[in-house]
């Protein structure tokens, strides 16, 4: 062979080799500043940050860092999924829903026929206030389980489903660090410990932040209280 066409060769099948190589798709840092008319950041402080993911068919989402984080499914909806560079995967998720990921970057692209919502509570490195004497296991879900249900439990995150109709007042109960998502309009009273009851009204889709404490729960208003409880047990 001689040196001209040795060199033509090897020219091209270097040119090949850089043509049929895939490039690593490049990692989106903030998926809130990537997609935001895809997500709505409703609660953001120093522990968690809580956002609404609303996708509709077709919509997807690009390479994105994710942090530890649980998972809360608003709706019936069908996702292609993919993690780092593992195979893509099809999951089906149904209202209610609950489930945990670890830290590692992902794309989604909502596969099905109807949107895609869901709640996404990222956990932060921030370590949270000491409980003291407060006690997950004298949560609402053992302490009034006519009224709560868990729907999820792992050595992260306690979710509980609480529903309280009209006139309903839970009895004492412990609650640790936590986030509390609205599912109803409601308006309800609230006591703290020996603390004067404080009258809350929330809006569905509403998102907020309680520290640990043991309270009650009364439900003043006219249509049933209908929430999520995440408590975050590290």
């Amino acid at each position: 062979m001689s040196k001209s066409i040795f060199i033509v060769t090897s020219l091209f099948l270097i040119f090949f080799i850089f043509a049929c190589k895939k490039e690593k798709p490049e990692i989106v840092e903030d998926i809130v500043v990537a997609a935001p008319d895809k997500v709505e950041v409703l609660l953001d402080n120093q522990y968690v940050k809580v956002a609404k993911f609303m996708l509709k068919p077709g919509d997807t989402l690009p390479m994105h860092k994710g942090g530890p984080r649980t998972i809360y499914s608003l709706n019936d909806y069908t996702l292609k999924w993919k993690e780092g560079t593992a195979e893509e995967v099809t999951k089906n998720w149904q209202a209610g829903d609950v489930h945990w990921h670890d830290a590692i970057p992902h794309a989604v692209e909502n596969t099905g026929t109807s949107d895609a919502q869901y709640l996404v509570l990222t956990r932060k490195v921030q370590a949270l206030p000491d409980v003291m004497e407060y006690d997950i296991n004298e949560d609402a879900s053992k302490i009034d389980s006519a009224h709560s249900m868990a729907l999820y439990d792992d050595e992260n995150v306690r979710v509980v489903e609480v529903n309280l109709d009209p006139g309903v007042k839970q009895p004492i109960h412990h609650g640790i660090n936590r986030a509390i998502y609205s599912l109803t309009n409601y308006t309800i009273n609230y006591q703290s410990g020996e603390d004067e009851p404080v009258e809350n009204t929330f809006a569905a889709g509403e998102c907020h932040w309680h520290g640990a404490d043991a309270h009650s729960v009364e439900n003043i208003g006219e249509t049933a209280a209908n929430y999520l409880i995440f408590s975050f047990k590290k």
